[in-house]
C-alpha cells in the first residue's frame, strides 16, 4: 500500500474516532461567494482556504465544480426551489442519486466521458413545472 494512501487512510479514521463529523469552529464557508476561510488569522478574509467550496454552479466544467454544487445543496435560495443535475446525454439525476454515484460521475468528468454519468449542468426545476420531472436513476419525481 502506497504511503500516501496509508496517511489518508490514517487521517480519516482519526477524523472518524475523535468524533468529528462536524466542521470545525474556527472555519466558515462565506454565504455570499461560497468560499471556505480560516478564521484563527488577524486578516483572515483576504484569502480563502478554497474560493470554490460550496455554490451552485450552473454549468459544471470540473469535478472541483461538482463538490461545491453538491456541498452547496439542493435547494435554491432565496426561492426553495430543488435543483437537479443534466447527465452529457440529457438525463435528469436528483442530489442523493449523484451523491451515491460520485465516484462514476467524478471520473467521467475527469476523462471526459459521455458513459451517461457525465454531469454538465445543473438547474432550477422551477423551469420544469409544465410536465413532471423524474430522476433518470431513481425515478422519483424532482417537481412534485
Amino acid at each position: 500500500m502506497a504511503r500516501s494512501t496509508l496517511l489518508m487512510r490514517q487521517r480519516t479514521t482519526l477524523w472518524i474516532c475523535m468524533g468529528n463529523n462536524e466542521m470545525r469552529n474556527h472555519l466558515m464557508i462565506s454565504e455570499s461567494d461560497g468560499a471556505l476561510y480560516d478564521t484563527r488569522g488577524d486578516n483572515w478574509s483576504a484569502t480563502p482556504l478554497r474560493a470554490n467550496y460550496s455554490r451552485h454552479h450552473r454549468e459544471i466544467n470540473s469535478v472541483a465544480d461538482m463538490k461545491a454544487t453538491l456541498r452547496a445543496g439542493s435547494y435554491t435560495f432565496p426561492g426553495g426551489y430543488e435543483l437537479f443535475f443534466i447527465t452529457s446525454d440529457g438525463a435528469a439525476l436528483c442530489f442523493d442519486c449523484a451523491r451515491e454515484n460520485f465516484a462514476m460521475i467524478a471520473d467521467s468528468i475527469r476523462n471526459d466521458i459521455c458513459d451517461g454519468w457525465k454531469v454538465i449542468a445543473c438547474d432550477v426545476e422551477e423551469y420544469h413545472d409544465e410536465w413532471p420531472l423524474y430522476c433518470d436513476h431513481c425515478s422519483r419525481q424532482i417537481n412534485d
